[in-house]
């Protein structure tokens, strides 16, 4: 034991290296565009919506990284038609607003599309450091693909190498003391092993001769509303679960933090050892989310619109990898999850983590009887053992915005693009789904549809539809 402790000082007083190949994926250039499978786009508004390849690597239990670099040989492999990703939109039709992100993405586009030089010219970046439970990982998204503008002349790197240099924390540490109480944890194991990209390296690092399967239902409440979710703390504890509600009175006052949701999160990170599903119960002024800024120092973001920034979040309470000083907010400065640089760049002040470490949802309500009512139809629905009414869908879907609404200059935008990815990924059944777009007025939806949207019919498609998903305005 004593040859083993040394050892492990030994390692952790030093830089190690992780090497990574990560092959380009398959592709095909057709009519002049580029089509690769399994990827994302690089998405920056005004720039080449270049394909990427998101992977997640996995390190040693706590290892700490210091340093990521990519690399990769470039061929060129032919002229392509590569568009420009396009512009966020905000979500309400604000003439200025649009007019301010039409020139930041004009600006965008006329640097970028003017100019030779390759783009990108990195072979990646970094998207995330963190961790899904006991398994510490980096997220990053490989560039296979790069593009010449002006000569619109298409390349890619069959491999891109990436080096990862990391030392192990010190003994003692509370980095080491968390893994140490995760160790043994395979709660999250299958989900580790779909999305780690080199999971035997995992494999050998984070196996146990004794696994736990943690099985922690905390509902987190304010004292005045405890008895609404007796219910359903009774019904959890006779599916096997151990049900602890904690009151947001508690956690004020027993533990640390700047405000009541560090201290939420401080609480959930000191108990994750013990917990597999988080429940917060309470409307916002008494549970509160987290207001995410995405753009560094910006809380209206670089178009001061607050439908923009900031960004609701209960991620926030999910992920509990690294304390907020290491992830959310890195740079101290209380705006929390700075990702974007002002063109919407990865150059953010802080780092966080986008792996969720608990299952959480929250019943957005500080009523008792409505707590009551929505705790009985989750016990109802999840009683139900009619898979056919759990996957029917009921897809409502509106044109947000027509092309140069209010003379606003963005482009059309219709709610039922993004139904139809739902069901053209495979993450709905598009048999067993209903979908209602706009069929009315002088434009509209070019998507095939169930039935046009109106009320009636919104009405009288609800019944017996286990999922129902809205995509339009609001009011």
């Amino acid at each position: 034991m004593r040859l083993f402790i040394l050892f492990c000082l030994a390692i952790s007083s030093r830089a190690q290296i992780l090497s990574i190949d990560v092959p380009a994926p398959p592709f095909q250039i057709i009519d002049n565009n580029l089509s690769a499978e399994s990827c994302a786009g690089i998405n920056i508004p005004g720039a080449p919506d270049l394909p990427t390849k998101t992977v997640t690597i996995c390190l040693p239990p706590g290892a700490i990284i210091e340093k990521v670099d990519f690399s990769g040989r470039r061929i060129e492999t032919g002229i392509c038609e590569i568009s420009p990703a396009s512009t966020d939109l905000p979500l309400v039709a604000d003439k200025k607003i649009f007019q301010k992100i039409q020139r930041a993405y004009r600006l965008q586009k006329d640097r970028v599309y003017t100019d030779d030089n390759l783009y990108p010219q990195d072979y990646g970046v970094v998207l995330s450091k963190g961790g899904l439970r006991k398994y510490t990982l980096l997220t990053v998204a490989c560039y296979h693909f790069a593009y010449r503008p002006v000569s619109k002349r298409l390349y890619y790197s069959p491999v891109i190498h990436i080096e990862i240099q990391y030392r192990m924390p010190d003994l003692g540490s509370a980095r080491a003391r968390f893994w140490e109480r995760l160790k043994n944890d395979v709660t999250y194991d299958d989900v580790a092993q779909e999305i780690i990209y080199n999971w035997q390296d995992a494999e050998a690092w984070y196996q146990t001769e004794t696994p736990h399967r943690v099985n922690g239902y905390y509902i987190i409440i304010p004292a005045s509303l405890q008895s609404s979710v007796d219910t359903l703390v009774a019904y959890r504890q006779t599916q096997g679960y151990e049900v602890n509600v904690v009151t947001k009175e508690y956690i004020e006052a027993n533990v640390t933090g700047v405000d009541l949701q560090q201290k939420i999160r401080n609480y959930l990170r000191q108990n994750l050892a013990d917990i597999e599903y988080v429940l917060p119960a309470g409307f916002i002024d008494d549970i509160p989310w987290r207001d995410m800024v995405p753009f560094n120092n910006d809380p209206d973001s670089p178009y001061n619109d607050p439908n923009i920034s900031p960004i609701p979040s209960d991620l926030y309470y999910a992920e509990l990898t690294d304390e907020d000083s290491l992830s959310w907010d890195y740079d101290g400065d209380a705006y929390y999850g700075e990702v974007f640089g002002s063109l919407g760049y990865l150059n953010g002040d802080d780092s966080p983590d986008y792996h969720a470490d608990v299952h959480l949802g929250r019943i957005p309500f500080s009523t008792d009887y409505v707590i009551e009512d929505i705790c009985a139809k989750l016990i109802s629905f999840d009683n139900n053992t009619d898979i056919s009414y759990k996957t029917a869908a009921l897809l409502p879907a509106a044109l947000y915005y027509y092309a140069n609404e209010n003379n606003g200059g963005n482009t059309r935008l219709d709610g039922a693009t993004f139904t139809e990815e739902l069901l053209d990924d495979g993450i709905l059944d598009s048999t067993n789904a209903v979908t209602l777009y706009e069929k009315g007025g002088l434009r509209p939806s070019i998507y095939s549809c169930t039935d046009s949207l109106t009320e009636t019919n919104h009405i009288l498609y609800w019944q017996n539809k286990g999922i129902m998903y809205e995509c339009h305005h609001g009011n």
